[in-house]
């Protein structure tokens, strides 16, 4: 996959469901591999309606992730409410806002549902 220089991806990260034992390192891994690609990871905060929430949203940088595999659960935060408790018309609405070129999320099976 090439990934345009010019123009770089934003690729939106998202926990949804119980928070779990490897979250943070899935969540490291995303966002320097994001990076690594060339494309900019941005996360979103307690789930996905965070993409309703001001200031729920932030590019992440290499940085911004060191230490997150030391410790257990989200540290970006989580929700059980999947994208049609909001409206799903409403969530893909606010990815096109914030100018998402993709979603990755990352969770059990509420974020199977949402990802259907």
């Amino acid at each position: 996959m090439k990934i345009s220089t010019t123009n770089p991806a934003r690729i939106g990260l998202v926990n949804i469901g119980a928070p779990a034992a490897g979250i943070n390192a899935a969540i490291r891994a995303v966002v320097r591999k994001t990076i690594h690609m060339g494309s900019t990871p941005v996360v979103i905060k307690d789930g996905i309606g965070g993409l309703l929430v001001e200031g729920a949203t932030r590019e992440y940088l290499w940085s911004d992730v060191r230490n997150f595999a030391l410790h257990g659960g989200t540290n970006i935060g989580t929700t059980r409410k999947i994208a049609s408790y909001f409206g799903t018309d409403v969530i893909i609405k606010a990815l096109k806002e914030h100018n998402l070129s993709g979603l990755i999320i990352i969770g059990g099976y509420e974020a199977y549902i949402t990802a259907q």
